[in-house]
């Protein structure tokens, strides 16, 4: 679990550290602060490469709508096979900002 990392773990508040819930948001908020640092600095567009790797989080994990592989390649405008390069790009840029938190 990630609360096992100490990063995350001096994050959540000693009374509450046996509380599900509480532990859960602790790590919920940490995962969106490091997603928000994958913005892009210009206007969100599916195409741009800058927002690629922020969208294909947000399409997939973050956004209200989870959409599927195949219809994110479609909007980001790469074939499938380029879309899983970047989605374990994305996610690994993800863990990054994550523990630099």
């Amino acid at each position: 679990a990630l609360t096992q990392f100490s990063i995350i773990a001096k994050q959540i508040p000693a009374d509450k550290a046996q509380e599900p819930v509480t532990r859960g948001m602790v790590v919920r908020d940490l995962m969106r602060a490091a997603f928000e640092k994958m913005r892009g600095s210009d206007e969100r567009k599916d195409e741009a490469q800058e927002w690629q790797l922020y969208n294909i989080l947000d399409y997939r994990y973050f956004g209200k709508k989870h959409l599927a592989h195949k219809q994110i390649a479609a909007r980001l405008l790469v074939s499938e096979r380029q879309y899983y390069r970047f989605r374990e790009k994305a996610i690994k840029t993800l863990q990054k900002n994550l523990f630099e938190t």
